[in-house]
């Protein structure tokens, strides 16, 4: 395998060492710690197939979606019940 940089070719120990954001459990636990956040890791990552990158991608978008839809209904019902003890 060449470096990116050089064109060198590099010593054997180093090829098929992958950097901690491309294996699979720091991408699991990116999902569920920051959310879409890590979605620029997973499109950086060349061992994941364009048809994984792109299933993962509007996953993490719908869950996004209704989290956010979620919380904002949460938020509603709770400014609904304040308004109602306080005006009692």
């Amino acid at each position: 395998m060449k470096c990116r940089f050089c064109g060198e070719f590099l010593p054997s120990e180093m090829q098929g060492k992958r950097r901690w954001y491309q294996q699979t459990r720091y991408l699991i636990i990116g999902f569920l710690v920051v959310g879409p956040l890590i979605l620029p890791l997973l499109w950086a990552n060349p061992r994941i197939s364009l048809k994984a990158k792109i299933t993962w991608s509007v996953i993490m978008v719908a869950i996004t979606y209704y989290m956010t839809v979620g919380l904002l209904w949460s938020l509603k019902q709770l400014k609904e019940y304040y308004q109602l003890i306080l005006n009692i």
